[in-house]
């Protein structure tokens, strides 16, 4: 099959610089005459998620000097192609290949905004990279997103990002300077340690190019981002009709797990607003100025800030914490994880569920392929030597682990990412 190659490769942006909202968002803005009904609009605004391998075990191919499995050109190629037709019907002419690499990731596969890196090592899988405009050209080709997301779930996939958005349009809430001045009076309570005053213009001309206010790392699990989208569209010489006087954006991005926790909300409610608020009425909190009571916890939440919530519940996203202890049971040799990349992202193949019990021996059958954290308990591996052979300088560990699987000894292999190559 014929590879087309374009060396303008459209990649994805750094920021959300550009993102927009739905057709029918951008109608609505256009063609209503009163500020006063633009109210808000809600978006995804970033997503991204690796599906794992699954396939027969003939399709791989095993490196014993660097003990890891590597599947056919070809037949990776023809994966990708498959994901790009099934997830989103773009069709294999359309998708544009580049021999690049990332994070570990050899080889990028795209169709305008929606990236897929991959490598032909087993354990990168295919990763997805689906900007903001991204998003909005599924949109775009009939993609219900939430639809998408529920497709997801019937693949061994894991979620590593998903931005969700409210546009508002109604200076009826806050705009980012007032957020920042009860910043800087002490009247937030939030649970992510860190703020971030971010403030842009041009040297020796007056006014600004943009302002945000961000709450928490952005390698954190949980990331908040409130800007002027209108001073940021302005500053970009974007076209904004003469009806739009407001446009403050509230984000918040989700990582690793509390994506994977998002994602399930979503699927289940359809409903961005209630994700977005709920987690918003869960880490920040903005309040009212002290009386005599020095204690910040019971100060009354402001009202433009309750309003705003609109009596959403909170939405508590789980904490993920290691499962039943086997550190009793004689029949296990240790424990073993996952290993990711940089970004957090899963190499390797891996199940569906929290944990698997089995043995090294049984790891192709239940799809835990490729390098594992494993951690093998001292005694276990004081009774199984490396044998010593004359003349021999390399010795795959795969030689003692299947010594200790032959006895039934197992490791319980769970799901969760413990090392970071």
């Amino acid at each position: 099959m014929a590879i087309k190659q374009d060396k303008n490769l459209v990649r994805a942006p750094l920021g959300n610089t550009g993102v927009t909202h739905t057709m029918k968002s951008l109608n609505s803005v256009k063609n209503k005459g009163e500020t006063a009904n633009l109210k808000q609009f809600v978006l995804i605004d970033w997503l991204e998620f690796t599906i794992h391998h699954e396939f027969s075990v003939q399709l791989v191919n095993h490196n014993i000097y660097n003990n890891r499995d590597y599947v056919d050109s070809i037949y990776l190629e023809q994966q990708v192609y498959q994901l790009f037709n099934d997830l989103f019907g773009i069709s294999s002419n359309d998708i544009v290949y580049d021999k690049r690499g990332r994070n570990c990731y050899t080889e990028l596969y795209y169709y305008k905004n929606i990236l897929c890196w991959t490598s032909q090592d087993i354990r990168m899988g295919f990763h997805f990279e689906i900007s903001g405009q991204g998003c909005r050209l599924l949109e775009l080709l009939n993609i219900d997103l939430f639809f998408l997301l529920a497709q997801l779930k019937n693949y061994i996939c894991n979620f590593t990002r998903i931005d969700l958005s409210i546009d508002d349009f109604t200076n009826d809430y806050y705009t980012v300077s007032k957020l920042k001045e009860y910043l800087s009076n002490g009247q937030v309570i939030s649970k992510l340690r860190t703020y971030y005053d971010i403030k842009s213009g041009v040297v020796e001309e007056s006014g600004l190019l943009g302002n945000t206010l961000q709450l928490g790392s952005k390698a954190g699990l949980i990331h908040i981002t409130f800007y002027d989208k209108l001073l940021e569209r302005e500053s970009n010489n974007y076209i904004i009709s003469d009806d739009v006087k407001y446009w403050t954006r509230t984000e918040v991005r989700y990582r690793h797990e509390k994506a994977q926790d998002i994602v399930e909300y979503l699927i289940i409610t359809r409903d961005i607003n209630k994700c977005v608020k709920g987690v918003l009425k869960d880490y920040v909190r903005f309040v009212e100025k002290p009386n005599n009571d020095t204690n910040k916890w019971r100060r009354k939440t402001a009202k433009w800030w309750d309003k705003f919530l609109d009596n959403i519940d909170v939405i508590k996203l789980a904490s993920h914490k290691v499962y039943t202890s086997i550190e009793k049971k004689k029949d296990f040799a240790g424990i073993s994880g996952n290993k990711g990349d940089g970004l957090g992202n899963l190499l390797g193949s891996t199940f569906k569920g929290k944990y698997i019990d089995a043995t090294n021996i049984q790891r192709r059958e239940n799809n835990i392929l490729g390098d594992k954290a494993e951690a093998y308990y001292t005694s276990v591996l004081k009774k199984f030597p490396f044998p010593e052979i004359r003349g021999e300088n390399f010795m795959t560990e795969d030689i003692v682990w299947d010594k200790i699987a032959e006895t039934g000894l197992k490791i319980r292999w769970f799901n969760d990412i413990i090392y970071i190559v």
